[in-house]
């Protein structure tokens, strides 16, 4: 499933002033020449806020990455912090956490 959501969005139009480029390893960026701003967040995605998040489903600002074992990890963007669980279950050790 989240194959076809990431060839979905990669297959409509960046918008107005926007452009996609890669860094030396190949992970795309993007750059909004309109603000002079680039970000690892892909401005044709509309993810959903990380309480809302179920199995592993991509929240606002997270993508995924793989070790060069090729084992699959989490990038929260927002936070610059990488998990091993998806963004639902990152919620939900915190909010058990906080509720502790």
């Amino acid at each position: 499933r989240q194959a076809a959501v990431a060839a979905d969005v990669a297959s409509k139009a960046l918008p107005s002033g926007w452009e996609e480029a890669f860094d030396e390893r190949g992970v795309p960026y993007f750059i909004n020449h309109v603000a002079k701003e680039t970000s690892w967040l892909d401005p044709r995605r509309h993810d959903k806020p990380i309480a809302e998040c179920v199995g592993s489903e991509l929240a606002e600002g997270w993508t995924t990455a793989r070790t060069p074992d090729g084992l699959r990890y989490f990038v929260d963007h927002l936070s610059h912090s990488c998990h091993w669980y998806a963004p639902a279950r990152v919620y939900k050790i915190h909010e058990a956490a906080l509720c502790a």
